[in-house]
């Protein structure tokens, strides 16, 4: 389903135009150059399933133009509490790329209740995405949650910059 914060500003679809290796591939495409708000084409299930499992979400993604695009995913419990989330954020895809694989990883606690997942263009331009694919993975498999990159420490860490 269309979503974000300005769907209304983006074309969705699929684009017969444009396959990777036999599969459709769909498209999000700004209407014009807008940095305000972005679109996503997305879809959110029960996270019955998954709880207690490490899922991965990849997708192949080609751009043109782009503001920035993502792969992203979210993981949310009672009261559409946030427990796990990753929206590339920290590595968005820009301007003209060719298709590359891209991959989220978040743990489904057990109290979760939905997975929602998608694609998001902001901005200009075009982005495409095929072989989207939701998986359960091993522990072993690192996660990208945006919140444990960003968790709090309980002391001070590198304030000499000495670690990269």
């Amino acid at each position: 389903m269309p979503s974000g914060s300005h769907p209304q500003k983006y074309k969705m679809c699929v684009d017969p135009e444009t396959v990777l290796d036999g599969s459709k591939c769909a498209l999000i495409q700004a209407l014009k150059d807008d940095d305000t708000g972005f679109g996503t084409l997305m879809q959110q299930v029960d996270a019955g399933s998954y709880k207690g499992k490490r899922v991965r979400l990849s997708a192949r993604i080609k751009t043109e133009n782009a503001g920035w695009a993502a792969l992203w995913m979210r993981v949310d419990g009672a009261n559409k509490e946030v427990l796990g989330f990753d929206n590339m954020q920290h590595n968005p895809i820009n301007d003209t790329t060719d298709w590359n694989y891209y991959e989220c990883v978040l743990d489904v606690p057990d109290t979760s209740e939905k997975v929602a997942f998608g694609v998001l263009l902001h901005g200009r331009g075009k982005a495409w995405f095929s072989k989207t694919s939701l998986e359960e993975v091993s522990c072993e498999v690192q996660t990208t949650d945006i919140k444990s990159i960003l968790s709090e420490h309980k002391k001070p860490v590198n304030l000499s910059f000495e670690d990269g």
